[in-house]
């Protein structure tokens, strides 16, 4: 007796726990119109076929994802560890896609190793506008390798490429992003001028790596680069950075109200113009620098423009010299001019690098940038604290 009662009580034990997993196993259906609604306002697309739950995986079937000029086909999409609801946000531990392999005319197009980690999705009780940046978040997303062909010719290939997003403060989020390595096929159109002068200059091939870091937080709307770094093989490296402050979560949905009002009636220049402005007046410039440092590139395109003109290189180099001042002038400032002379001066007789950094006292509003550009660009200089250096 007692070991039927047993027996009995493990039964129902067994029950009552695969009932509880059920019940709190996340609601696939749910998951994925959270998903595709905050997808939407991203310019993204998606639809499938139907969903299902796999104890504690999502498995969205039959996906797609299309924006205004790309449509993709990406089968069936299983989401592991989700938990969640609709109104408190989701989360999925990992997210693996399928390869992509897509010929269309003499085109192709391969995407090995896509996933996600750490895949969050805001809630509905969150008050999270769709437009926010922070309301798809992922740990970590990347690919093995992607490759674009015509005709069976490598045009394009990605390496190892990786974003990581990490929360901050406040709502606020930074995050890196890396391009191992990048290769873009110049001579895809050997009749083109492009392709001819950059196969005679040395780049019949482009190689090189990107890395990036940035971070936003919402509360001041600081946006910041800090820095990208394109790294050109046999050619150079250029580093840019800056700060902006204004990107408000206010800023972003009025931003995402205006981009449906101007797809929804494109002819209404006038008022869409005067609205971008209006925009643009809540941003405001902190800094920016963009240097280059050269490794060969400004020696390769000095020898062909001079080839090419029929000049020796130091003949080409005092006329780039000479062609400067009436550039410059347009700023009607002596003291910024003779500063910039020297550094290009400097540059051209020894190309090392060169920097141009943007660092106001106080931030400038974008606005006003553009006010100064248009009505008094001497006054620039100052404005910005503008300043070109060169060798250092």
């Amino acid at each position: 007796m007692m070991v039927k009662r047993s027996r009995g009580l493990l039964a129902g034990l067994a029950i009552a726990l695969a009932s509880s997993t059920a019940a709190y196993a996340a609601d696939g259906q749910a998951f994925a119109e959270r998903l595709k609604t905050l997808l939407e306002p991203q310019g993204v697309v998606l639809t499938y076929a139907g969903v299902e739950n796999s104890g504690d995986d999502v498995v969205i079937k039959g996906a797609k994802v299309a924006t205004d000029k790309e449509a993709l086909d990406l089968g069936d999409l299983t989401f592991e560890t989700v938990a969640g609801t609709a109104e408190q946000g989701f989360t999925a531990a990992r997210l693996d896609l399928q390869d992509v392999d897509k010929t269309e005319n003499e085109n192709r197009l391969s995407i090995k190793g896509m996933e996600i980690e750490g895949l969050q999705l805001a809630g509905t009780a969150q008050a999270s506008d769709p437009a926010m940046p922070t309301s798809v978040k992922f740990d970590r997303a990347g690919l093995d390798s992607m490759t674009i062909q015509q005709n069976g010719k490598d045009v394009v290939t990605l390496g190892t490429t990786e974003m990581t997003s990490t929360g901050e403060g406040a709502g606020g989020i930074s995050g890196t992003f890396n391009v191992s390595e990048f290769m873009v096929d110049t001579t895809a159109d050997p009749e083109s001028e492009g392709s001819k002068t950059m196969a005679a200059i040395g780049y019949p091939q482009v190689r090189g790596s990107i890395d990036g870091t940035g971070a936003w937080t919402p509360a001041d709307g600081k946006l910041t680069l800090d820095p990208l770094k394109i790294v050109w093989q046999d050619a150079g490296e250029l580093d840019f950075a800056y700060t902006i402050t204004g990107y408000t979560p206010a800023f972003i949905q009025q931003l995402s109200q205006l981009q449906a009002q101007m797809a929804a009636n494109p002819e209404a220049s006038d008022s869409t113009g005067m609205a971008v402005l209006g925009l643009i007046s809540q941003l405001y410039l902190n800094n920016a620098r963009l240097s280059f440092t050269d490794n060969s590139l400004t020696d390769k395109l000095l020898e062909y423009y001079a080839q090419r003109n029929g000049q020796t290189r130091d003949e080409l180099v005092t006329n780039l010299k000479a062609s400067l001042p009436p550039i410059l002038n347009y700023l009607q400032n002596q003291a910024f001019q003779e500063r910039v002379q020297a550094a290009v001066d400097a540059y051209l007789d020894n190309p090392e690098n060169m920097t141009i950094t943007i660092a106001p006292q106080t931030p400038v509003p974008a606005t006003q940038v553009m006010g100064a550009a248009m009505g008094a660009p001497q006054t620039l200089p100052q404005v910005l604290n503008l300043e070109v250096t060169s060798n250092q």
